[in-house]
């Protein structure tokens, strides 16, 4: 064999190398399978910072959307404060599902993202000052629906005192058509519902006919100017009603369009952010299932890299020990051969080296004394 040609040094250190490359070798599997492992650990750590950063956002908009609802329902300006920390918190979230999803690829959802941000501020803005003219139309149906009544009552006693045929059907009609002028008109200014609005103006719309009807019977009849205050008094406060109504509808549309229009815009930002979620929720489960099966190849790649490494070992260990072994024993029996002690003395170690040893040794002992032995021959002859 080649390796028989050898040293004993360089054939121990061909060994020990051997055995050496094959533990790198193993080191360097098991680190790029550990390297690979918390790669994959981290973009799962990514993906659950991830999730919750867009989860928060989600929150922030229902949030946002509630705080935009409780003001549209109490008009009160503590409910502003209320809107302008939701959105101050939405806008945070928005800065953090930014900062998570830089650099992973989603550049076009994170535009599109900001620009609906962008859209609903402005649009955020619009329905604010929207509700708040609801308010307002509303404060003038109460400020109007407050003053009529005294100013029909008036205008009903003047009708039933006033000398007329037609005035008693004028009272009573006043009387009526006021009374579900401002029933209607309180609804309205109550439930907010578009449906009631045309109801409130129609009535109106009668009473003011009422009321002028009574007016031109006035004039006809060349009532005195200071008599005619009562009508004319009334009419002014039903002017009022009538604007009250009438803007009051009007915003009550336009918030309602600005509503839908926010609605909407808040709808497809919750939609983008629950595809990114979901997203990073399967980009998480695809992380989860890959490490899991590459752990198990990693156990088969192990099993077989260390059976691999044994048995190369082992097959190095002997062919290293038989090109070691195999002259020492064969020099060890061929010295024994030699001396007559080989069975007792030289085989008394189970070390090859120190069998040899023995049998030099004894071999010395017995070449002294074949030496003695031929010099007192030597002597005697």
């Amino acid at each position: 064999m080649l390796i028989g040609r050898t040293s004993i040094r360089f054939r121990t250190f061909l060994g020990f190398a051997s055995v050496i490359v094959l533990l790198i070798v193993a080191a360097g599997v098991s680190v790029t399978r550990f390297a690979g492992f918390a790669a994959t650990g981290e973009a799962i750590v990514r993906d659950v910072d991830v999730v919750g950063t867009a989860n928060d956002y989600a929150f922030s908009l229902f949030e946002l959307s509630e705080a935009v609802h409780r003001f549209r329902d109490s008009k009160a300006e503590a409910d502003i404060d209320g809107i302008s920390q939701a959105r101050t918190a939405t806008d945070e979230a928005a800065g953090r599902v930014a900062q998570a999803f830089a650099g992973s690829g989603r550049d076009e959802d994170l535009q599109a993202l900001q620009a609906a941000q962008d859209r609903y501020g402005a649009q955020l803005d619009d329905l604010i000052r929207r509700i708040s003219g609801d308010k307002e139309g509303a404060d003038v149906i109460l400020l109007a629906a407050e003053k009529l009544p005294s100013s029909i009552a008036t205008l009903v006693a003047f009708l039933n005192g006033f000398d007329h045929p037609k005035a008693p059907e004028m009272a009573a009609a006043v009387a009526s058509s006021a009374k579900e002028a401002m029933q209607t008109a309180l609804k309205l200014a109550v439930s907010r519902d578009l449906a009631q609005g045309e109801a409130a103006v129609a009535a109106v719309s009668t009473l003011g006919d009422a009321i002028t009807a009574v007016r031109k019977l006035l004039k006809e009849q060349k009532v005195p100017r200071r008599d005619q205050r009562a009508a004319k008094f009334a009419g002014r406060d039903v002017d009022t009603l009538r604007q009250g109504v009438s803007a009051f509808v009007g915003s009550v549309q336009g918030t309602a369009d600005s509503w839908n229009l926010f609605k909407t815009t808040l709808g497809g930002l919750q939609d983008r952010i629950a595809g990114l979620r979901r997203e990073a929720i399967a980009h998480q489960a695809a992380g989860l299932t890959g490490m899991s099966e590459r752990s198990r190849h990693a156990v088969r790649e192990g099993v077989v890299v260390g059976g691999a490494g044994v048995l190369i070992a082992a097959l190095l260990a002997w062919m290293l020990g038989r090109s070691i072994v195999g002259p020492l024993n064969r020099l060890r029996d061929e010295v024994s051969a030699m001396i007559s002690q080989t069975g007792s003395t030289a085989r008394q170690s189970r070390d090859e080296v120190a069998q040899l040893a023995a049998a030099f040794d004894i071999f010395k002992k017995e070449h002294k004394e074949a030496e003695r032995l031929r010099g007192e021959r030597d002597v005697e002859q």
